[in-house]
């Protein structure tokens, strides 16, 4: 009962975001989210995480820099955090989409067979966070009810074919609130310490990976921990 809910569960929301990006989707609009392909391009062909958008600003700083000879060919990008495009590197890896765009195609492979769809994947993900933090939080209805707002929300629609950060960050963050929860619940229920110390661990390598998917996201590391040690004042 509980395998044939998943599946109903997945099948529905592949149904819906695939829906959404058949009708919706034409390309990358953001100018984000292609510097974070190009990015993802060159750490899967093994250059490192270099740039090709390069800006002015970058050739003065890089220029500066003692005993540096400033390269195009491996230019390194100071500003993007670097999980994302790491992320998406490993699927150019593994699906080796064609970089190419053949003629008379609307469409760029490495958008419609690896970005997009991991997108996909990282938001229905979220789905299941987002019900589990319900189900804790409220029950069983509220946890259902939040999950179909969540999936038929335009923003979070939008995010699922943006090619950006934002489906692996709400991923991430659903996942860190979800383990504070159980440690919260672990402390009030008098758990094994080694239970929550594992609980613990994990929402720091999320707290970690959320920091270095999204630097402004730091300012969220401070309240989850005054949520998580709150119990014991």
């Amino acid at each position: 009962s509980r395998l044939m809910k998943i599946l109903i569960f997945v099948s529905i929301g592949c149904l819906v975001f695939g829906s959404y990006f058949v009708f919706q989707f034409r390309g990358f609009r953001d100018a984000e989210s292609m510097e974070l392909a190009q990015l993802a391009r060159n750490i899967s062909s093994g250059r490192g995480y270099v740039t090709s958008c390069i800006r002015p600003v970058d050739i003065w700083y890089l220029s500066d820099v003692p005993g540096r000879t400033f390269q195009v060919q491996s230019c390194p990008d100071m500003r993007n955090p670097p999980f994302f495009p790491s992320v998406v590197s490993l699927a150019f890896k593994v699906i080796r989409p064609d970089f190419i765009l053949k003629p008379g195609s609307s469409f760029f492979e490495p958008e419609v067979k690896v970005v997009v769809p991991l997108c996909i994947f990282f938001t229905l993900a979220t789905g299941i966070f987002v019900y589990l933090a319900g189900l804790k939080l409220f029950g069983r209805r509220v946890a259902v009810v939040g999950v179909i707002v969540f999936f038929l929300s335009k923003s979070v629609l939008d995010a699922s074919i943006s090619g950006l950060p934002s489906s692996l960050l709400m991923l991430l963050v659903s996942a860190v609130i979800c383990a504070a929860l159980s440690f919260r619940e672990a402390y009030e229920r008098n758990q094994p310490a080694r239970y929550m110390v594992l609980l613990f661990l994990i929402a720091a390598m999320l707290c970690a990976a959320i920091f270095l998917t999204s630097y402004k996201m730091s300012l969220f590391v401070p309240v989850l921990a005054f949520f998580m040690v709150s119990g014991f004042l």
